[in-house]
């Protein structure tokens, strides 16, 4: 039996075809920004407003590394198909989707700014129903 077979606490996760965190293997996804895509990628499902303001926390803590010259100057590899059929086997949103690729993918600093700003849309949009 493998990782993929088994899920600890739920089945948040359990995608039939490509997991979250085998795209990330892959692509090499750094750790911070392993966390707060796993964080969006789950928040209907488990967490929901809570889990969208640890994703948050997650790129602030990169932004901050960063502004130090510490730890990674830019996300993952893109590996466009296995991204693709990812998003689908996940059932992700199109706006859940471009905040995913941004967080995965980000070249600039300035860039995950905007991804946290996306990602309060979203809550301001949860918290207004």
């Amino acid at each position: 039996m493998g990782a993929n077979d088994k899920q600890v606490a739920g089945d948040h996760y359990k995608a039939n075809g490509v997991q979250y965190w085998d795209y990330c293997v892959q692509a090499e996804t750094p750790n911070l920004e392993f966390n707060a895509g796993k964080y969006l990628l789950r928040w209907r499902k488990k967490g929901g407003v809570s889990d969208l303001e640890k994703s948050i926390h997650y790129l602030e803590k990169r932004i901050e590394s960063r502004n130090r010259y510490i730890g990674s100057v830019r996300g993952g590899a893109y590996i466009p198909s296995l991204f693709e059929k990812m998003i689908r086997d996940n059932a992700v949103t199109e706006a859940e989707t471009l905040i995913i690729n941004k967080i995965l993918h980000w070249q600039s600093v300035s860039e995950l700014d905007v991804v946290i700003f996306d990602i309060q849309e979203l809550i301001d949009s949860e918290k207004g129903k």
